[in-house]
């Protein structure tokens, strides 16, 4: 192939940088401020958490043992997640 266009799109790399399109460089701006607000003790951590197993506990189902990790969706996730009702826009 001559060049990156001759070849098919579906060939082409997600991340193939055109090296006629410069790049444009991230900023960092508000960078440190961010990072300052986003630290958290673990004492904060473990005060935010307590009542949360009471305002949001686990549906009924995710007591029943699974055969995918603990990460996975399970078929009723998906069900409630996906479900289409009559007054659904």
């Amino acid at each position: 192939l001559a060049s990156l266009e001759d070849m098919p799109m579906m060939l082409r790399r997600a991340n193939t940088v055109d090296p006629a399109k410069p790049r444009k460089p991230r900023s960092t701006e508000g960078r440190e401020e961010a990072k300052a607000a986003a630290v958290m003790t673990m004492e904060e951590w473990k005060k935010k958490q307590e009542g949360m197993d009471k305002k949001w506990p686990a549906p009924a189902y995710m007591s029943n043992p699974h055969e995918g990790g603990h990460t996975c969706y399970r078929d009723e996730t998906y069900e409630i997640t996906t479900r289409w009702m009559a007054e659904t826009k």
